[in-house]
């Protein structure tokens, strides 16, 4: 018996054993189509009956009772069993080890239990009902009913009853819970004031009992009720109503009082009475409330008015010296005559008393007042030029002004403007490169945020020129350098942004991605060089520059993640180079030579005398190890290697080297030339 199937891939054709098939994975047998399995059919033994029946088994063995059969009649075959006798089943062994069935009497294990049947049918039937509740047990077998307990109801064998139920509870009864929660029947409250509730009685007569007390507010006095569950009792509080007691409620008091307290302390109230006429109720220095008059010192500053002063009641003795200001004068109300000649000083003339109007005039515009002669004299009217000269300003027509000194304004021609033009010259003949000295120095210290340090902003016909030139010619060292930088590694890029602005423009960056090793990026729709992941060019800051194209790290001189294209490729000759010489090229062979690069060479050898057979013919070592891995290929370049091309092969290579080796023997004296070519990673 076996397995003819078909190989899906090329059609192929292959018989396996039933033990191969059965040993192989299903992924290994989804590779084959099955075209026959003849595993785990019966067997044809013999012929123990007629000659024109074939007699078949389960097992391999004849048995006179093995109860299956295939009969072949005719050219006819017809699977049957073999015929018994009466009262048979056919079954396994009734105890024992498990073998084929065979037909036997019927024994009473082979019959189902049928009580299991029975319980097993009811089971499902039985269904529980909102007070009724079955169970049903199939190890017993029991089917039992119980009524669903709820609540206070229990129940035991006398029945379905109430918890703390008795025969015989007695009169006056009530069924509850008492103080610990327990559930039966209790005394209940009687009803002429023992127990625990309380007889209410109007000034010494009972009021009529009621179930319950209801607390009525009124006017002015309202109630609440709160449940206080620990004590077991409702507690009554009542209060007075805000703003409900009027006058008719309050105590009489004496004549001629008002009720408060005159103490400087807290406590009762009391009648606090006047004692004479026009007194007031004021506090006194002490700090109690007293009646009493008003005296001046109890009047506060200019709180009498000019209208409650009789006339010619202010004498000039009742007048301090310096008392009476311009403001308690009336307009026009002191004359000339009421002044003596030179008798107003200026101590009498109070601060902002002259004003501007009260000056002489000014002869002429543009003059302020100051002093120009020198030496101590009156106030003088300068000119602009007595200013300028006062300030120290001097200058020259064309020039920025530029303070020279502490407290002088000047010029210097290295500084110009041409007004007629709007142009500034600024012109210097320094030649520091010192950091923050320089022809013009800008420093906008420590700032939060972004800022604009110089903008140049104009809209021409032709083109906007930044220009920075070094017009010397004689010295080779006489660069023009760009210094655009960061503040150091743990700081920003050192970043030129290229735009096209408005609607669809886009940003080109190139400069240093600090945060990536300080590599040189150019950065296409980035506002940063490294702003997009493996995008655009990059140079890493190595001794020896590695330069990736759409990759951030390269790991070669020239490293392209992706597809690289060239119309020309010329490789280099640094090729790989060929030996020892090993027991294939027999006694005197020689490697005529070797030409190349890496991925690609060509070599060309003769074998000596007695090649040995089956052995290595030399080693060849690359010029440049392959980082991973490599594949290499090679071809028949003449007609001696086509001849024994399937001799030669590769018996062994690692990252830099391979070893030719033959299978069978090469012709000695024969040429051999082959072509190598290399990929890897």
């Amino acid at each position: 018996m076996a397995v003819r199937v078909k190989k899906i891939a090329d059609d192929s054709l292959f018989s396996f054993t039933c033990a191969q098939w059965a040993m192989m994975e299903a992924t290994d047998k989804s590779d084959w189509t099955i075209l026959e399995n003849t595993c785990g059919l019966v067997t044809q033994l013999s012929y123990p009956y007629a000659a024109s029946e074939f007699f078949y088994t389960l097992d391999g063995l004849v048995a006179a009772d093995d109860p299956l059969q295939i009969q072949t009649q005719d050219g006819v075959s017809t699977i049957l069993f073999k015929n018994q006798a009466a009262a048979k089943v056919l079954a396994g062994p009734v105890s024992g080890p498990d073998a084929y069935p065979t037909f036997r009497s019927l024994e009473t294990t082979d019959l189902p239990d049928i009580t299991e049947i029975v319980q097993d049918a009811i089971g499902p039937i039985l269904a529980d009902t909102d007070t009724v509740n079955f169970t049903y047990t199939d190890a017993t077998p029991e089917i039992k009913a119980d009524v669903r307990l709820q609540m206070s109801v229990t129940s035991d064998a006398s029945g379905v009853k109430l918890s703390g139920d008795s025969a015989a509870p007695g009169n006056s009864k009530l069924y509850g819970t008492n103080g610990s929660g327990v559930k039966g029947w209790y005394d209940q409250p009687s009803g002429g004031g023992g127990g625990n509730y309380q007889t209410l009685r109007d000034g010494g007569v009972d009021a009529t009992q009621r179930a319950a007390a209801n607390f009525v507010d009124t006017a002015r006095i309202s109630f609440t009720l709160t449940d206080d569950a620990g004590n077991n009792e409702t507690e009554v509080s009542g209060d007075i109503i805000a703003n409900s007691i009027g006058n008719a409620e309050l105590r009489q008091g004496a004549a001629a009082s008002v009720i408060g307290r005159s103490a400087a302390t807290g406590g009762d109230v009391a009648d606090i009475v006047s004692s004479a006429n026009h007194q007031v109720l004021k506090r006194s220095d002490t700090g109690t409330l007293i009646w009493g008059a008003v005296t001046t010192d109890n009047i506060a500053d200019n709180a009498v008015t000019t209208a409650k002063i009789a006339d010619s009641a202010v004498t000039t003795a009742k007048i301090n010296d310096l008392a009476v200001t311009t403001a308690k004068l009336a307009d026009n109300a002191v004359t000339t005559v009421k002044i003596t000649d030179l008798n107003v000083t200026t101590g009498k003339i109070a601060n902002d008393a002259v004003t501007y109007a009260k000056l002489q005039n000014v002869s002429t515009n543009n003059r302020i007042l100051g002093r120009i002669t020198a030496g101590v004299g009156d106030v003088e009217e300068l000119t602009v030029a007595n200013m300028y000269t006062i300030l120290g300003m001097t200058g020259t027509n064309g020039r920025l002004a530029i303070w020279t000194g502490a407290n002088t304004l000047s010029s210097d021609a290295a500084f110009t403007f041409d007004a007629g033009n709007d142009r500034m010259t600024i012109t210097s003949v320094s030649n520091t490169s010192n950091l923050g000295v320089a022809v013009l120095n800008i420093s906008g210290g420590t700032i939060t945020g972004s800022t604009t340090t110089i903008r140049a902003v104009a809209d021409t016909t032709a083109n906007h020129l930044f220009e920075i030139i070094n017009t010397n010619n004689a010295n080779a060292d006489a660069n023009t350098i760009l210094n655009v930088g960061s503040g150091g590694t743990a700081g920003g890029d050192s970043v030129i942004q290229f735009q096209i602005r408005g609607a669809g423009g886009v940003t080109h960056s190139i400069g240093i991605d600090n945060s990536d090793s300080d590599k040189f990026k150019i950065t296409p729709n980035a506002s940063r060089p490294g702003g997009n992941a493996n995008s655009g060019l990059i140079i890493t800051n190595a001794a020896a520059a590695l330069v990736g194209i759409n990759l951030d790290a390269p790991s070669y001189p020239l490293d392209v993640g992706g597809r690289g294209r060239s119309v020309q490729q010329l490789m280099t000759q640094a090729h790989p180079t060929a030996g020892p010489q090993l027991a294939a090229m027999g006694t005197g062979g020689t490697i005529n030579f070797l030409f190349g690069g890496n991925n690609g060479f060509f070599v060309d050898f003769t074998v000596g005398t007695t090649p040995t057979a089956d052995s290595d013919l030399f080693k060849i070592t690359l010029n440049q190890v392959f980082p991973i891995t490599y594949y290499p290929v090679f071809s028949q370049n003449n007609s001696n290697a086509a001849r024994d091309y399937n001799k030669i092969y590769i018996s062994n290579f690692d990252s830099g080297s391979l070893t030719l080796a033959v299978r069978g023997t090469l012709t000695a004296g024969d040429q051999y030339s082959f072509n190598f070519s290399f990929f890897g990673r």
